[in-house]
């Protein structure tokens, strides 16, 4: 059993302070971000200076300047643009999550829940099409990164003095389409994870929905969900079954139970929720002998019926148990049966 109770239902005081701490620290993380992203391209520029700058230096090494060059220049164009990538998904990761905490912040702290979350991010994140993608200022300063070390593959080939123009440029070409074609992809892979069922846990500014959300109840049988219209909901895990036992006189038997919400003791028919992969059958029969040590000679299913269409979303099976033998039974406390009766 697992209960959430919304702490922002008890405290909107606290959830307030909860959601400002964590769009700041979003805004925080954004603006590291971008320093990050821009110290990389100045290590970039420097290290490409620094290759072609201390040439005599690197004449003196084992392997020659050439290849010393060649490695360097290599190991800057194939790891370069991956961690240019990663920063870029950390980017969109903190400014989803800053506006729709901005947003929550607008709409109310006390309407958060999964729902919510998730309708917010779908209305953020535009479709990632290739003419969007290349025109974000992000894309053109990963582009630029490129063409940084395009200028140092360029002056190492030119170097060497043995290739043709025509492969020179065409390898520039296929470096520049590759590179754009992951960046693009692992975008579009990240954007299309956050708008999955649990995609906004990709956001760990928005992960705290999980302690926050508005599933205020659930056990092995059903769940109790308030929407983001304030909608109380009951989800049934499995259908329910009611079972009217008939002795071989034609009397119905029928329980005496406590009910807690109408404080007091009602008559009811033996009844309960089918376990995982039980069917109502067989469940109205355990049901049948577990309330009133019943045993029928033969049950039969006579119909079924949505108990409460505004809240409940099972469907309860109703069957007969004929020739129903009974006897009274000692039940725990927890079950609030008090003994049967026969109409």
């Amino acid at each position: 059993m697992s209960m959430h109770v919304p702490v922002i239902h008890n405290d909107l005081k606290c959830g307030d302070n909860l959601l400002e701490l964590l769009y700041a620290e979003a805004n925080e993380h954004l603006r590291e971000n971008d320093k990050k992203r821009d110290q990389i391209l100045i290590v970039i520029a420097t290290l490409s200076g620094a290759i072609f700058g201390f040439y005599e230096k690197l004449k003196g090494l084992p392997l020659g300047y050439k290849i010393t060059m060649m490695l360097l220049v290599l190991m800057l164009s194939i790891f370069e643009p991956f961690i240019l990538i990663t920063y870029r998904k950390w980017h969109i990761v903190y400014h989803l999550g800053a506006k729709v905490l901005q947003q929550i912040m607008y709409i109310g702290v006390e309407r958060v829940s999964v729902q919510l979350i998730k309708r917010l991010l779908e209305d953020n994140i535009k479709k990632p099409t290739l003419t969007r993608f290349i025109t974000t200022t992000e894309t053109m300063i990963y582009n630029l990164s490129l063409f940084m070390n395009i200028s140092n593959m360029y002056i190492l080939f030119y170097s060497y003095g043995k290739f043709h123009p025509g492969f020179i440029v065409s390898m520039f070409m296929g470096y520049l389409i590759l590179y754009n074609y992951i960046h693009f992809r692992n975008i579009k892979e990240l954007l299309s994870k956050i708008l999955t069922e649990k995609g906004y846990q990709e956001i760990w500014l928005l992960d705290f929905i999980k302690d926050l959300s508005a599933d205020i109840y659930e056990n092995k049988y059903l769940k109790i969900i308030v929407d983001d219209k304030n909608v109380v909901k009951v989800i049934n895990k499995n259908n329910g079954c009611v079972v009217v036992p008939i002795t071989s006189a034609n009397k119905i038997i029928l329980i005496e139970i406590f009910r807690d919400t109408v404080n007091r003791n009602v008559l009811e028919l033996p009844r309960g929720f089918a376990e995982e992969s039980e069917s109502t059958e067989k469940a109205a029969l355990r049901e049948l002998e577990e309330e009133i040590g019943g045993q029928c000679s033969r049950i039969i299913k006579i119909g079924s019926f949505y108990p409460d269409t505004g809240l409940y979303k099972a469907e309860i099976d109703v069957f007969l148990a004929l020739d129903t033998k009974y006897a009274i039974r000692k039940h725990s406390l927890a079950e609030n049966i008090r003994d049967q009766v026969v109409e």
